[in-house]
């Protein structure tokens, strides 16, 4: 029988089966070996299904999957299957954890945000210069630079998208204006090449007021970029 405590209930694991067991120490657990809980509180209405994993080495903090949406958390003994979609919405933070501990590609990463661009963005047009070739192959390198152990940046694999008024070197940059609408930088801006160096990868530029100067997003190069939940 193995026993596990959290705040107002006890759960005691038999044969398959958790008993709960009211007026429980908080957050005490001495058996580290318990695997996909089910919580469910006593003092208040029963809330949504929410279940967890302890990890490996036992510590009660938990990985929470609730409606379908991974949380932060400490890693554990079986890997998480997360969709394409899902992806798209874990924290910065969460998906370098994930890249960097091997448990998604920043290649599957990528894809994932690709996919997603490429299924909204006709809608709301956010990104109006896409460098998805560019960025499918500095995943590539992210994820073989990983697999022989190097040293890679704090933001290892994470997709970013830079306003079209910094400079990008190769790049289309139009600040928004038909004065720059063929300009194309021989530089990066100083906040481009800084995330480039922590191992984020751009996915293109994204549209903005004509250099920056106005409340709404539409400029005469690319028009006017809608708002997603609306």
């Amino acid at each position: 029988m193995h026993r596990a405590r959290y705040p107002g209930v006890a759960l005691y694991r038999v044969e398959g089966e958790l008993l709960p067991v009211p007026h429980a120490t908080p957050m005490e657990c001495p058996m580290i070996q318990v695997s996909t809980l089910v919580f469910i509180a006593q003092s208040i209405p029963p809330p949504p299904q929410v279940s967890g994993t302890l990890d490996e080495a036992g510590d009660p903090r938990l990985w929470f999957r609730i409606a379908g949406r991974l949380s932060t958390g400490p890693p554990h003994r079986e890997k998480e299957t997360i969709t394409a979609s899902e992806i798209c919405f874990l924290t910065a933070t969460e998906l370098v954890r994930l890249v960097r501990a091997k448990e998604l590609s920043a290649l599957e990463v990528m894809e994932a945000h690709l996919a997603q661009i490429e299924r909204v963005n006709p809608e709301v047009n956010a990104i109006v210069t896409l460098t998805a070739e560019q960025a499918m192959d500095l995943a590539r390198a992210t994820d073989d630079a990983l697999a022989r152990g190097e040293e890679v940046g704090l933001l290892c694999g994470l997709p970013v998208a830079h306003k079209d008024l910094f400079p990008t070197e190769g790049v289309r940059t139009t600040f928004g204006s038909l004065v720059y609408k063929d300009f194309v930088p021989d530089h990066n801006a100083l906040i481009v090449e800084r995330l480039k160096g922590a191992g984020a990868i751009s996915v293109g530029k994204t549209n903005t007021p004509e250099f920056g100067a106005g409340s709404q997003t539409f400029n005469e190069v690319f028009g006017e970029t809608l708002n997603p939940y609306d």
